[in-house]
């Protein structure tokens, strides 16, 4: 047995905690409220199996704690609730089994010691009562702020038949709540279980299962997959009618779409001249088979008079689908240059998916530009691949984020990472104006620890998107036995007139790739998502090393000039407009980037130093009212 084996449990439970803290700070919306961690700890009987690597599960799982309180950071709130260590006998003969949980350290401020006395203070004995057990650990983290629970087991209910009923029961009751499980070397129903707790709770599951994984790249990923949240921003709730829409400035906010609730209306105010961009996104969680999403988006005026629409399309097997897209209101019609806007985003599963997802919405307005016709022209081809970007020493570790607005910021280098099978992860690069992205990602990066068997596949994909998430282009490759694939993936040179491109009535990532590089008009964070999806039962949550290569090539060039005009200031409640003195001589934005909140766009510079930040998330679509032309993007 391998070290690397040896290792990987007391790793992966270590880095599940030190991910919530390190890398989830907290949202701007939200930036007083600490975050709170509980971990739900399996101490059943059956914890006293051994593993492959040497011992108990139990004592490896108790090592794994006592690391996790020396390695937290001053100030964090963590707690410990175990289930199954009071009541030996079965639950035929004690009622009281299915009952067997226990505070042993409330939440609260760390402390090492009593951390580690809390530790030491329980057996591994009893029953698996996991949805009792839920619902106390929901109370220990009370109901508000942020709260992140880490369930920890071996193994599937053994008390109240299915869990997963009452995880999203709980789930449901707060939108800052998240559930994320880790299974133990468990079997099929098991997993199946804890993957559908993780997936109520807009959490994320991982296999701890003795796989030959590296340590490393296993804490790397539970640091990434327990980001609490993927989705932030200013909470509002689209209507079913644009007559009584909540009333959205610049800024981001988050909604919850379903795929049977029709259109949602949400009116954009804005001043006169400005250019209006509704970026959209969601990452829809897994169903277990394949699923497509689609988002329908119009921005029309007040009257119904359709500015744009499009339509996007995102399709997977037993992955996180992500589904994004943006409009922008252009200056075919007066109205659409200077009237108030409304907004419709419909979702629609075409796989009768039933899962209600979070969803952003994120409102960016542009001055009108004074040098247009003296900027370079937009670029007349777009090579979406070539020569491999190329590799540097050293190779950094990093966790790539679980949604565009928690993607790590990265600049020219090399990287290693660790996503799991039913995983997408992003990360972000700046360009200016004239600059172009090269991406390679290869997989898996280091064979040891990684094989699969002959009847085995995987498919990793790399995606390129701009700054408002329009997907760019995709590139993909197959796992099989021992084989290894290497995708390279270039953005188009961002230039702002490449914004004359022809979209065209269908725009995929198929085909031409040219309308594509219409998106690419600004500059700011451009994305690159690795996605690593199962096309074989029973790998999901193990994890495959990877080398990420990136490259920025060219020289700033080609600024935009800004007539002075001003946005105005997003406000505290989304239903009320903003009153900010029309005047104004600064643009506003969404909050500043920082740790997992809004990404930036950089609009431009102009004489004033005009800049204006950016991000689309959001999981729904727009009913096409008077339709414009539109075009459809399915990565």
């Amino acid at each position: 047995m391998s070290k690397l084996r040896r290792g990987r449990v007391l790793t992966l439970l270590l880095a599940a905690v030190i991910g919530v803290i390190s890398l989830s700070a907290p949202s701007p919306a939200r930036a007083e409220d600490p975050a709170k961690v509980l971990l739900l700890l399996d101490v059943s009987g059956s914890m006293n199996e051994k593993i492959s690597s040497g011992g108990t599960k139990f004592a490896a799982a108790k090592r794994a704690l006592k690391q996790v309180a020396d390695a937290l950071p001053a100030g964090t709130q963590v707690g410990l609730r175990v289930y199954g260590s009071e009541i030996a006998e079965p639950k035929e003969e004690n009622s009281k089994a299915c009952r067997d949980t226990e505070l042993v350290m409330p939440v609260g401020t760390l402390n090492r010691d009593k951390m580690y006395r809390a530790v030491d203070s329980f057996k591994a004995v009893g029953e698996t009562p996991i949805a009792y057990s839920l619902g106390k650990a929901a109370d220990d983290l009370g109901d508000t702020g942020r709260r992140v629970l880490v369930l920890i087991s071996d193994g599937e209910e053994s008390c109240a038949g299915d869990p997963c009923p009452v995880a999203k029961r709980l789930a449901d009751k707060g939108v800052d709540l998240q559930f994320n499980a880790i299974g133990l070397d468990v079997g099929g129903k098991a997993r199946k279980q804890l993957k559908c707790i993780a997936e109520a709770g807009n959490g994320s599951y991982y296999d701890a299962d003795q796989a030959d994984d590296l340590s490393e790249a296993v804490r790397k990923i539970t640091q990434r997959a327990l980001r609490p949240f993927a989705i932030t921003g200013t909470r509002v709730r689209g209507t079913e009618s644009p007559e009584n829409a909540p009333q959205l400035t610049t800024g981001q906010y988050q909604d919850r779409l379903g795929a049977s609730d029709g259109a949602r209306y949400y009116r954009i105010d804005r001043r006169p001249g400005e250019t209006v961009t509704a970026s959209v996104n969601s990452l829809v969680p897994p169903t277990g088979s394949y699923n497509a999403e689609n988002l329908l988006m119009t921005l029309s005026t007040v009257d119904g008079d359709s500015c744009d629409n499009v339509h996007t399309l995102s399709e997977t097997a037993d992955a996180v689908v992500v589904v994004s897209g943006a409009v922008v209101s252009g200056t075919k019609e007066p109205a659409c240059a200077n009237d108030p806007l409304v907004l419709s985003v419909e979702r629609r599963s075409n796989s009768g998916n039933k899962l209600v997802a979070p969803a952003e919405i994120v409102i960016a307005a542009e001055p009108e530009i004074t040098n247009l016709a003296a900027l370079p022209g937009p670029v007349s081809s777009y090579k979406q691949t070539g020569a491999p970007a190329p590799g540097s020493k050293p190779v950094r570790q990093v966790a790539g984020g679980s949604s565009f607005t928690n993607a790590p910021l990265l600049t020219p280098g090399s990287y290693r990472d660790a996503p799991a099978v039913g995983e997408s992860v992003f990360y972000k690069a700046s360009l200016q104006l004239g600059q172009r992205l090269r991406a390679s990602v290869t997989a898996p990066s280091n064979r040891d620890g990684w094989d699969l068997g002959n009847v085995e596949t995987v498919t990793v994909a790399t995606v390129v998107y701009t700054p408002t998430r329009v997907p760019q282009l995709k590139q993909s490759g197959i796992l099989q036995g021992d084989n290894r694939v290497k995708l390279t993936a270039y953005s188009p040179e961002v230039r702002v007139r490449n914004r004359e491109i022809p979209h065209g009535t269908f725009v995929s990532l198929e085909g031409d790739a040219l309308p594509r590089a219409s998106y690419a008009s600004i500059a700011g964070d451009y994305y690159i998502s690795v996605q690593v999806r199962q096309t074989t039962p029973d790998t999901t949550g193990r994890v495959l090393p990877i080398r990420l290569d990136l490259a920025v090539e060219g020289a700033p060039e080609g600024l935009p000039q800004y007539a002075a005009t001003a946005s105005p200031t997003p406000t505290s409640s989304p239903s009320t407009p903003s009153s900010s003195d029309p005047s104004a001589s600064s643009v506003s934005s969404p909050p500043a980037d920082n740790g997992p909140g809004v990404g930036s766009l950089a609009l431009g510079v102009g004489i004033g130093a005009a800049v204006v930040a950016l991000i689309g998330v959001i999981i729904g679509v727009t009913r096409r009212r008077r339709a414009a032309p539109g075009r459809d993007l399915a990565p």
